[in-house]
């Protein structure tokens, strides 16, 4: 039997997949942001940045059809387990910290380029990592885990 897979009352599986797609558009947003910002600076595309860029705007087109998914998907009325929220609020955040780690590489490597805006790359840079921050410090303090041994 799996102990750590236990129902939580009064809490439906659409209620915590809710909760993560909102989580989920906010650090979409705050990534939009910074790309936004950064843009005309980026002038060298690297796979990084190419990377990070096409993987937030897959997520930012196809943020609303997911939500309408949960909404209209019957089976999401379940009672939650706390592997079920465990999934919807940090697996999808920890996706999102490696998405922005690459967006942080690209950042770096713009920087070192003779021609590149450092001011604007440096500021950009500071505030991504303190979300980078934040989002691991989520993880960090509400998702338990043990590491498992693979040899």
């Amino acid at each position: 039997s799996v102990t750590n897979d236990t129902i939580i009352p009064n809490v439906t599986r659409r209620d915590v997949l809710l909760q993560g797609l909102d989580k989920d558009d906010e650090s979409n947003t705050i990534l939009m942001y910074l790309l936004q910002e950064i843009k005309s600076a980026m002038t060298l595309d690297s796979s990084f940045y190419r990377a990070s860029r096409s993987l937030l705007e897959l997520y930012n087109s196809t943020a609303a059809s997911r939500r309408q998914a949960v909404l209209n998907d019957n089976s999401t009325l379940q009672p939650a387990t706390i592997a079920s929220r465990a999934d919807a609020l940090y697996i999808s955040v920890f996706y999102k910290m490696l998405i922005a780690s690459m967006l942080d590489r690209a950042i770096i490597l713009q920087i070192q380029q003779p021609s590149a805006d450092i001011k604007l790359l440096e500021n950009a840079q500071i505030e991504l990592e303190n979300h980078l921050d934040i989002w691991i410090n989520d993880i960090e303090q509400n998702l338990f885990y043990t590491p498992i041994r693979i040899r």
